[in-house]
This record gives C-alpha cells, sequence and structure tokens, in this order.
C-alpha cells in the first residue's frame, strides 16, 4: 500500500473531492494548538516541525465549562518542551479572577461555535479547522492576557472570513493519526465512511502481508520455488514454439516486477512510520521502547523481503530466454526418449516408410547426384547427434536404460541400413547418368559427323547444281551470318581462356586426405580377398566345410551371403577403383602437381571418408560377422601368451624373446634355457607384454594411464587397433557372446604365472572377466549358471589306474551326477544375501571370487606349493549365462586351470631322492605313502610341509598333468587335427608327462567308473551349451580361448618350455 495515511490515500485515489489541509506554521513550535470539529475540542503539542500531536481525546464543547475546561488542562502530560511551569501559565489565563473576563472569552468562543455550525451546514469539503494559541512562556499580566483575548478573536474572524469562500462547498474533516486537516467536498461526504472502510481494509491487508512475510517467509519462498518448478516442468511437458516461450517469459518479467515493486514498497512505508515514531519519540509513553520494537520489527521485515528478492532473482535466472530454452529442449529430448522407449516398432516402420517413399522419389533424379549424397550424410549426422542426445537416464531403471540402448541400437541400424539404400540408390542413379551422358555426347557426335557428311554433299552438289541467283545470294547471307556468330564465339572463348580462377584449396590438408582414403581402400580390398578366400571354400567344398552337416552349412553360406552382399554394396557406393585409379592421385604426391587437382576432388574423398567414420561400428560388425565365419568353418582355438613381469635380481636374466622382422614385432617366442638349443615358437594369435596390465589384455593396448584400473566400463567404439599389433585385445571374443556364442576361456600355466589374477584379478584389481561383462551391450541379465570343480579322486600310478570327481558348488551338472559331490547347500551358506547369483552385478564378482578362494582353501583345494602359496590344485569352472534385451543367450565360461608342475620335478623337490624312488612313494602304504616320505623327505622342508600334505601335492599333479594332456586331445580334433595318444608305461619310473594314462576317446563315449579323467566329458557339456535347445540351423560352434602364462626367469625355463609347447600344440592360428 503506497499511502502512509487516510489523508494521502484519500489525495492520491479521490484527488478531486479534496482541498489542500490547513498547516501550522513551523514557527509555532512549544505551544498548544487547538481543533475544534464537530463540536468536539482537541488539544495537541504542537512540535518543532509543526506538526501538532494529540494530547488528550476530543472533548465535547456542549458539556465544557470554565471548571472542566481547567481541569482538562491540568490533566495534561508533561513533555518535552511542555513543562509544568508552562501549564501554570495557561491556567492563570483562565483563572478566576478574571472571572467577567473568562466570561467574554467564554461568550465568544459560544460565537465561533454557532459560526462554526453555521460553516458546517454550507460546506461540502471542508472538515477541519485549526486554532493555535502561542503561549507565552513569560509571565503573563492583566493587559496581556486581555491582548490574547482579543487576538484569538481576530484569529477566529479571520478564519471566518477565509471558510466563508468555501462554506458552500467544503466540510472540515480531522485525521487524528497525521493530525492533519482535509477539506472534503459535500458532494463526497457521504462517500467518506466508504472510503474509509477502502482504506482500513487495503491497511488491513498490508498488515497481514506484512506479517506473512515475517512468519510465513520459508512458506512464500518454497512457493515460489514450487512456482519455478511448476513452470520448468510446464514448458517440458509442452510443444511450444519460440513465440509461445516469448509470451511466457514477458508475462513472468511483469508479474516478478510488481510483486517486488510492491515489497519495496511495503519496506518504503514502514521506514517512514518508524521515522514518524523517531520524531515524536518525545510525546509518546515508553518511546524508546516501542522504537526499538519497531525496528526490530523492520530489520526482521528487510531480513524476509532480501530472501525472497534473492529468491525472485534466482528465479528471474532460472525463468531467463535461455534457460527456457534449455528446459524446453531438455523436455523435447525427454519425449523423444520416451517414443523411442514406447514406440520403437513405429518409428522403425516410419524410417521404412520413409524410405519407399524416398525411393520412389528418387526416379526423378536427373542431376546433382552428389549433392544428394552430401545432403543425406549430413542429415543423417544430424539424427545420429539427435539420438545421442536423447539418451536421458537419470530416471531410468536399469532395465528401462538397457532397453533404451537396445532401441536406440536398433532404430541407428535401420536409419543405416535406409542410407545405406539411399546412397546405393543414388550411385545407382550416378551411372546411369553417366551413361546416358555418355550415350548423349556419342549421340551428338554421330549427328556432328552426319551433319558435316551432309554439309559435304551439299557443297558439292552446290559446285554442280547451277541454282537461281536468288537462292544463291541467300545462301551467301546464311553463311555469312554463321561466319559472324562463329567469329564471337571465338571470342568468347579467348577471353575465358584469358580469365584466371583462383583456386583455394589446403592442398596439404588434402594429401593427409588422400592417404587416409589409400588406407580405407585398403581396408575394402582387404574384405574382398576374405569374400574371395570363403566364397572359394564354401562354394567348392574345401577343408573343413566338408566336416559340418547340411544344416550348418547353409547356415554359414546364408551369413556369408548377406555379410558379402553389405560389403559389396558399400564398396559400389564408395566407387573406390575409380578415385584410385585417378591421375589426380599421382599429382597430390607431388608438390609440384598438386594445383592440377580440382577443388571437388577433395571435397569428394572427404564425403567418403565422413560415411566411412558414420558406418565405422558396421564395418566393425562386418569383419567381426567374417571371423566368425571364418571360425566356424575352421573351428578355431585361440591361443594367447602373457608374459608376467620380472622383479628384483630376476630383471638382470630372462629367457623369453619376441622375435622381430624389419624391425616389427612378431607374434612369435624364442626361448632359450641355459645349455639348450633356442626355439621358436607361434605364430600366436597374441602376445601380451610384461608391460599389460589386466585393462590392456582386454583392450589390446597399452593405455591404462587413460582410465581409473579400478572402474571396469571402456570406450569399446574408440578402440582402433593396428594391423601390425601383436597385442589384439580380448574384448572382440567376448563381443562374440552378444551374437549368441559361447566362449571358454581358460586360464593355463605353471603355479605362479599369474593366471587367476588374469582371469578373476584380486583386491580389488578388475580381471579381463570384469571387464568382459561390463562392457557387454544390451544386457538384460548376468546369471552365475554352474559353479564346479574338477579334482583327483584316486591316484594308482603303480596301476595306472586314477580318478576324478566334480565338486558341485552352485547348480549340478546332470550328466555327470554319477561323478559329482553335491556341495551347493554347503557354499549356499557362504554367499552372502546381498550376493544375487541369479541376478549377478559385476561389482558382487570381487566378493564372489574371493568367497569362492577361501571356501576352496578351507577344503585343501587351494594349497601352498614351492612354486605358489596359493596354488589352484583343482580346476575351477565359473558359468555365465547372459541374456540379452534381443532375445539372444550367450554363455562366458571361465576355467582357472590347476597349476601345471611335473610330478618328476615335484619328487626331485620334495624327496631325497637318493633314498628312494616315485613308484616307492606312490605305493600303496605301508611300503609307499605318508609314511614313506616321512622318513625320505628333505630335511630342509619339515617346517613347511607335512607327508601328508606333500603325498596329496604330488598325487594332484599326476591327475592335473592327465587331464591337461585330455584338453590337448580335445582341442586338437576341434582344429580336425590327428593327436597321437600313446599311454603311460607300466613302469612308473619312466613316467611321461605326455603321455596319457587314460585313452581320451573312450571318455567320448563312456565314462569308466574306476578309471576316469572327465575332461572330456566336461569340455563336451560346456561346448554344447550355445545350442541346447536350437534347431540345427540355429547351431553355433563354440569359441575356445587360451591364455597361456609364462615366467621369464632361468630357474623356470624348462616349465616355460613346457607351456609354450603346449600352447603350440593346440593353437589353430
Amino acid at each position: 500500500m503506497d499511502s502512509k495515511s487516510i489523508v494521502e490515500y484519500i489525495k492520491k485515489n479521490y484527488p478531486k473531492i479534496v482541498f489542500e489541509p490547513i498547516q501550522f506554521e513551523k514557527s509555532l513550535n512549544r505551544a498548544l494548538g487547538f481543533i475544534i470539529t464537530d463540536d468536539k475540542l482537541v488539544i495537541g503539542f504542537i512540535n518543532k516541525n509543526g506538526v501538532m500531536c494529540k494530547l488528550i481525546k476530543p472533548i465535547d464543547l456542549n458539556n465544557l465549562s470554565n471548571t472542566t475546561f481547567i481541569k482538562l488542562i491540568e490533566s495534561l502530560p508533561f513533555l518535552k518542551g511542555f513543562t509544568e511551569k508552562d501549564k501554570d501559565r495557561i491556567l492563570r489565563i483562565f483563572s478566576n479572577k478574571n472571572e467577567e473576563k473568562q466570561s467574554d472569552v467564554k461568550e465568544k468562543q459560544s460565537d465561533v461555535k454557532e459560526k462554526q455550525s453555521d460553516v458546517k451546514e454550507k460546506q461540502s469539503d471542508v472538515k477541519e479547522k485549526q486554532i493555535d494559541v502561542k503561549v507565552e512562556i513569560n509571565r503573563v499580566s492583566e493587559d496581556e492576557r486581555n491582548l490574547i483575548i482579543k487576538d484569538l478573536n481576530k484569529t477566529i474572524k479571520q478564519l471566518e472570513s477565509n471558510l466563508k469562500t468555501k462554506q458552500d462547498e467544503y466540510d472540515v474533516y480531522f485525521d487524528s493519526q497525521t493530525n492533519k486537516v482535509l477539506l472534503i467536498e459535500k458532494e463526497y461526504q457521504k462517500k467518506l465512511d466508504e472510503i474509509k472502510a477502502q482504506y482500513e481494509e487495503q491497511l488491513s491487508n498490508v498488515q497481514q502481508c506484512k506479517m506473512q512475510l515475517v512468519d510465513q517467509n520459508q512458506s512464500i519462498i518454497a512457493g515460489i520455488n514450487k512456482y519455478k518448478e511448476e513452470m520448468k516442468s510446464y514448458i517440458k511437458g509442452k510443444e511450444m514454439e519460440v513465440d509461445d516461450l516469448k509470451k511466457i517469459y514477458d508475462k513472468s518479467v511483469e508479474e516478478r516486477t510488481i510483486l517486488q515493486d510492491k515489497l519495496n514498497m511495503l519496506m518504503e512505508n514502514e521506514k517512514d512510520r518508524l521515522q514518524q515514531l523517531e520524531k515524536n519519540k518525545d510525546l509518546i509513553s515508553e518511546g524508546d521502547v516501542k522504537i526499538n520494537e519497531r525496528e526490530s520489527e523492520i530489520n526482521k521485515l528487510r531480513e524476509n523481503i532480501r530472501n525472497i528478492n534473492d529468491e525472485l532473482e534466482d528465479l528471474k535466472r532460472s525463468l531467463s530466454k535461455s534457460e527456457m530454452k534449455a528446459v524446453l529442449l531438455s523436455g523435447y529430448k525427454q519425449r523423444c526418449r520416451d517414443k523411442i522407449l514406447k514406440e520403437k516398432q513405429e518409428i522403425i516402420n516410419a524410417i521404412k516408410d520413409y524410405n519407399e517413399k524416398w525411393l520412389s522419389w528418387s526416379g526423378n533424379v536427373k542431376s546433382n547426384v552428389n549433392d544428394y549424397k552430401i545432403k543425406i550424410l549430413s542429415e543423417l549426422k544430424i539424427v545420429k547427434k539427435n539420438l545421442e542426445e536423447s539418451f536421458i537416464k537419470s530416471d531410468l531403471d536399469d532395465k528401462e536404460i538397457k532397453r533404451l540402448k537396445q532401441n536406440m541400437f536398433d532404430i541407428e541400424n535401420e536409419l543405416k541400413t535406409t542410407i545405406s539404400n539411399q546412397l546405393s540408390e543414388l550411385s545407382t542413379k550416378e551411372e546411369i547418368i553417366k551413361r546416358l551422358e555418355q550415350e548423349r555426347i556419342e549421340h551428338e557426335k554421330e549427328l556432328s559427323d552426319a551433319k558435316s557428311r551432309l554439309e559435304s554433299e551439299i557443297k558439292s552438289q552446290k559446285e554442280t547444281i547451277d541454282t537461281n541467283e536468288e537462292t544463291t545470294n541467300e545462301n551467301k547471307k546464311t553463311i555469312a551470318e554463321l561466319r559472324d556468330e562463329l567469329e564471337k564465339l571465338r571470342v568468347l572463348l579467348q577471353e575465358n581462356s584469358g580469365v584466371k580462377i583462383e583456386k583455394i584449396v589446403d592442398y596439404d590438408n588434402c594429401y593427409s586426405i588422400v592417404k587416409n582414403f589409400i588406407a580405407l581402400n585398403n581396408v575394402f580390398y582387404r574384405k574382398l580377398e576374405i569374400i574371395e578366400r570363403l566364397k572359394d571354400i564354401i562354394n567348392n567344398n574345401i577343408g573343413v566345410f566338408t566336416h559340418l552337416n547340411d544344416s550348418i552349412k547353409q547356415r554359414i553360406k546364408t551369413d556369408f551371403e548377406k555379410v558379402r552382399d553389405e560389403i559389396l554394396v558399400h564398396i559400389n557406393f564408395l566407387n573406390l577403383s575409380e578415385y584410385m585409379s585417378s591421375p589426380n592421385i599421382e599429382y597430390l604426391k607431388n608438390k609440384a602437381t598438386r594445383e592440377y587437382v580440382p577443388e571437388n576432388f577433395c571435397k569428394e574423398l572427404t564425403n567418403l571418408l565422413d560415411y566411412w567414420n558414420l558406418n565405422q561400428k558396421k564395418y566393425k560388425d562386418q569383419d567381426t560377422l567374417l571371423t566368425n565365419i571364418y571360425e566356424d568353418l575352421s573351428g578355431a582355438v585361440r591361443v594367447y601368451v602373457r608374459i608376467k613381469p620380472l622383479g628384483g635380481d630376476e630383471q638382470k636374466i630372462n629367457t623369453i624373446l619376441i622375435e622381430q622382422i624389419d624391425n616389427k614385432k612378431q607374434k612369435l617366442l624364442t626361448i632359450g634355457c641355459v645349455d639348450s638349443v633356442k626355439k621358436t615358437f607361434g605364430e600366436f594369435y597374441g602376445i601380451y607384454e610384461d608391460t599389460f596390465t589386466n585393462l590392456d589384455v582386454y583392450t589390446g593396448q597399452l593405455d591404462s594411464t587413460k582410465y581409473n584400473t579400478s572402474k571396469t566400463k571402456v570406450d569399446l567404439e574408440s578402440i582402433v587397433e593396428s594391423s601390425e599389433t601383436i597385442s589384439p585385445g580380448l574384448y572382440s571374443s567376448f563381443k562374440q557372446v552378444e551374437n549368441g556364442y559361447s566362449i571358454i576361456l581358460f586360464g593355463y600355466g605353471i603355479s605362479g604365472t599369474g593366471k587367476t589374477r588374469t582371469l578373476l584379478g584380486t583386491k580389488g584389481i578388475p580381471g579381463v572377466l570384469h571387464y568382459g561383462l561390463d562392457n557387454l551391450q544390451n544386457v538384460s541379465n548376468i546369471k552365475l549358471k554352474y559353479l564346479f570343480e574338477q579334482y583327483s579322486n584316486l591316484v594308482n600310478i603303480n596301476f595306472n589306474k586314477m580318478t576324478g570327481k566334480i565338486y558341485n558348488l552352485i547348480n549340478k551338472l546332470p550328466q555327470l551326477k554319477d561323478f559329482s559331490k553335491d556341495e551347493t547347500e554347503t557354499f549356499k551358506k557362504e554367499i552372502p544375501s546381498y550376493i544375487d547369483i541369479n541376478n549377478l552385478k559385476i561389482e558382487d564378482i570381487y566378493s564372489l571370487t574371493d568367497i569362492i578362494e577361501a571356501y576352496r582353501k578351507n577344503n585343501n583345494r587351494i594349497k601352498s606349493t614351492p612354486n605358489n602359496p596359493v596354488s589352484s590344485r583343482s580346476h575351477l569352472y565359473l558359468v555365465f549365462e547372459i541374456t540379452f534385451t534381443n532375445g539372444k543367450t550367450g554363455f562366458i565360461t571361465i576355467v582357472d586351470m590347476a597349476g601345471k608342475e611335473s610330478p618328476l620335478d615335484l619328487f626331485n623337490i620334495f624327496i631325497d631322492t637318493t633314498k628312494t624312488k616315485l613308484a616307492s612313494i606312490m605305493a600303496p602304504a605301508p611300503v609307499g605313502g605318508e609314511e614313506k616320505i616321512s622318513i625320505t623327505m628333505r630335511q630342509d622342508l619339515i617346517s613347511s610341509y607335512s607327508p601328508k600334505s606333500i603325498f596329496e601335492i604330488i598325487k594332484e599333479s599326476f591327475y592335473i598333468n592327465e587331464s591337461i594332456n585330455h584338453l590337448i586331445y580335445y582341442f586338437n580334433k576341434k582344429n580336425y587335427r590327428e593327436y597321437p595318444v600313446n599311454l603311460q608305461s607300466q613302469n612308473s619310473e619312466r613316467y611321461d608327462t605326455s603321455k596319457y594314462y587314460i585313452k581320451p576317446q573312450e571318455e567320448e563315449k563312456n565314462i569308466n567308473t574306476s578309471n576316469n579323467c572327465l575332461m572330456i566329458p566336461i569340455l563336451k557339456f560346456l561346448d554344447n551349451l550355445s545350442n541346447k535347445n536350437k534347431q540345427q540351423d540355429e547351431w553355433l560352434p563354440t569359441k575356445f580361448i587360451t591364455i597361456c602364462n609364462i615366467r621369464q626367469e632361468e630357474s623356470y625355463c624348462e616349465q616355460t618350455f613346457k607351456t609354450l609347447e603346449f600352447a603350440q600344440s593346440i593353437k589353430s592360428t
């Protein structure tokens, strides 16, 4: 409310009904003021500013006598400037000694009242009349008293004279709050009560508003924030144009400005009231206390208004034009995302419909084909960017995020297919246009030749036929005109040839583009070469293709034709051969000839490279499909070798060398032990040097410093492997699972080479399993389907017999229940409730592997050996079933193989060989066994190993070695190679690590209960996991990958040699 009093309120809102009020002169300070209005007398003290401050309540003049008046004066309070002395002087004016004089005064006052009454009846707008009497502070005499009465009468007469001019128009109104007098037009007198009511109502509203600002500040601020959020939600949820946004913005600014103005006005009013209070504090009881209270209220009000203004400023920022546009865009993106989530198929159908219409329209394209190509590629970039920006996952759960990813992937694939179709169609159209253009040129040439022949014949006829003169003259005129036109063309061509056209071409950059283009050409050249080779194998039924049944052959053939046709479409569009045969390529190689290269040549190459970048993932997928087909045909077993770093003094001597040719590393390893001939092994699928971390093994690149190695997410799209790398990443193998394949990853090596650490990680360091699982795309669920150990049961080498046993920890292998021990219930108790093996989280694998390791230690299937303090004495199998959002299911099996240690080596380490032989140690008790070991073991090992543990370690090594030999047999069979199986000698002293106790081919059909290894049945079970419940034409071969871990130290040279022999014997690459 912007009026400080009812006087100001009337003056501002009803300016036509008021007359300027009567003002006291500022010189009338230290005086009493008397106001008579409506037969009422008001007495007040006039301060130094000429403002009268009321001292008593209004007194009815009709009941006022000299006596009551004197009592009234006596009751006046003492104030600063009005003392007891002043009061006595006033009382003396009206004392009884001058009763007559006072009677005259009273009579005159009565006359004044009557005159005022008359004025009241005649005036409509004047409400107040003020008479002030200055009381002399000096001593008052009789003459002076008479003079005062005379002056009083004179003043009254003067006032009456002044009021006569308005007596017919105004009434007097006195505002006791401000001590001001207003003259109110009579015709509005009746409305005065209504005006006062309006004023009081607004005053009440202002007071209520002020109280809310003081007491409900937080609620007001919360309301502003709620308004802000609701406005954002409204903008975010509506389809609107920029003009609509501007209207909302303008309205918001207008409302905010009005509110801030009202708050500022309220604050100013409160300040003015405080100033008024401070001016009159001397006239007010407990003035200082009331001022302090008012100051406290104002300070609190000021603080609250400042808080509200701060929120309004924040609202201003939040609803700025740029922020509102950002909110609108965010809402648009979210609606796009929701549409992608809920209406994927409708979007794909719309893309297909658009493609059909476009293909129909493209029939009318007759020129500017390259411009259309550029436009299509540009639009694809925009759409792809919009798709990426629609990936908002903040309010989605994991399943919705996975579904969103899958839907975006499907839509993008449909888009890319559409673009490929359109570009292919344009390429075809371009070929047609070129052919038609060539035909047109040839046709024009034929016409020109025919015309020349005709002109020649005409000329000949002209020479022999005598035409009339008129015809001859006309012909001469026509020929002359033709010559003139040709001369004009010659001049224009001459002028054209003299114009120098500046070429603004970055030739160095263009040459860089050409180098990239040549690399691109080489990529597709290699694709063609692969296609031709696969085509020869498939069409001519060559080699391993003959081993497959007809349904599998048909599936491979169908997959091959699909990827081949897709590659050929891209090659046809890119038209690489035409560009490669262009002389411009050679021109660019030489700086002296680069100026001959037309500007559009580099632009066309840039467009082709853009097309490559947009479809890079598709081209990688093509290579993956070709790789899958190749491996399906070859039954490939990928073999990698990982070299463990040396430590301490070991760094001085190592036995491993990576071969090089022309200073380029090869996938070949040479090992040279002391006093032995060096031997080279390979070529392997990959070699990981001793500087590689687990992350590097997964990515194939030495870039661990780019990532937090405790995190497992990797940007696979950014991985670009050099064709010369010797360390291809394992990520490509894991990615095959997305296509429904099953992969089995073996960790092989002697104890202490780091195979468990490579596969499963350790103490918060991820293994390749963590990276592999966490970077699969569009996964809906990960389940630990099976967890079991393969361990020795019975070993009796003197009778060439042994048996194995399967220990089921999670679920049972149904086909092998007769050779298993069920520990599922016991192990289940070890798993905490937060780990759900049926819906496994990547971060829970760390805890799970720790639990598995502790369980195996407690059951003595992990123990200390001379080579490794935590050596695996059983083969551990973890089988993960991965379900994808597209309905496909794949399997990842991790096989952490037992540490391979030769029984002969262990015998030599543990036993004093001068006292006994291996056969004696392995004989049944009491001849052999623990008792024999206790009297023949080396004395320096007594504190570290018991006879029982030594006997178990040696027995385990026989079984581990046998199972690995069976693995070699199985891998060679997968590679369609015959592998010799030679049985161990009956003389155990002639034990050979490469020979067998059990024929592996027999275990392919039946398992002997008293003599078995179980490796072949387990591998067969795992090999068929991905094809369970599938039709023959859906069959997918299992991918086998083995990481052979080796040590470089000279002391382990012999074991490393044997590990490399194992790797060489199973590899198919």
